[in-house]
């Protein structure tokens, strides 16, 4: 099976992608690893800098098959995105794959939540994403790319309110259809550009830490503790999975948790 993606990867080599929220020790940085491992040039994004550098010293030996450039960018502020795509489009000719990955969340209910609360999830979770689908989609158009791919990080709470996170579950309810439009919108172009979105049910990373705060970061520890819960390296063979997929064949949507379910009460 490995034989028969990494062979699919090869149209690959070579080729352009961005990947937001490419820190090392998360998904997007499990991203980045694998598209780097796979032959692409691949733009790591995040604030800190030095946290997607620290991903090169996880495998030095696959830098010798792509390249992983890291690339400051606050994607909450829109001109820096902009810049992002102008730097790329001078330096490497333009995007050819798009992991809009990064994403944020504030573990309260809707009733106790402030508007800047509000603001930080809709800037990230939803502008943020909008504008790289469009400026990475009008990158492909206007080079001729016909067989770019856009991947957005979404969540099983894009499709099912749990009754936690619920405006987190907003924003992501929006991703899902965003991601619908935009293959509406590239079927009246005639365009085969194709638009993925990845769902997964809970994955031990930082994100719940950063959810609940320091205040409440046992909680987080308590949950992670209590089952098994999926890894960065699965929602990152989820995305390859999408990526290896032949090229008349569009993976739309996929959804997938760990067998154990969350034990109830943990998520109050």
């Amino acid at each position: 099976m490995s034989h028969t993606i990494d062979t699919a990867m090869k149209r690959w080599e070579n080729r352009v992608a961005i990947v937001t929220g490419a820190s090392d020790g998360t998904i997007g940085g499990a991203i980045a690893l694998d598209l780097v491992r796979h032959g692409m040039i691949t733009i790591g994004v995040a604030r800190n800098i030095s946290l997607v550098e620290k991903l090169k010293d996880a495998d030095t030996s696959i830098l010798k098959k792509g390249k992983l450039i890291a690339y400051k960018c606050d994607l909450a502020k829109p001109d820096e995105i902009e810049k992002m795509f102008t730097w790329v489009k001078a330096n490497y000719g333009g995007v050819d794959v798009m992991i809009n990955n990064a994403g944020t969340s504030v573990m309260k209910p809707i009733l106790e939540m402030g508007v800047d609360e509000m603001r930080t999830q809709l800037d990230l979770n939803v502008i943020a994403l909008t504008l790289c689908c469009k400026l990475a989609i009008n990158s492909m158009l206007e080079r001729g790319i016909n067989d770019g791919h856009v991947i957005n990080m979404n969540s099983v709470l894009g499709h099912q309110v749990y009754g936690h996170l619920n405006f987190y579950a907003a924003t992501k309810f929006a991703v899902t259809a965003l991601s619908e439009g935009l293959r509406k919108e590239l079927a009246k172009k005639r365009s085969f550009i194709k638009i993925t979105q990845i769902s997964p049910g809970r994955v031990e990373t930082k994100f719940l830490y950063n959810s609940f705060g320091v205040s409440e970061s046992d909680k987080a520890k308590a949950l992670y503790n209590s089952v098994k819960s999926m890894s960065p390296q699965d929602v990152s063979d989820a995305v390859i999975h999408a990526l290896s997929a032949a090229p008349h064949v569009q993976i739309q949507d996929i959804i997938f948790n760990p067998i154990e379910p969350t034990p109830p009460g943990m998520m109050k």
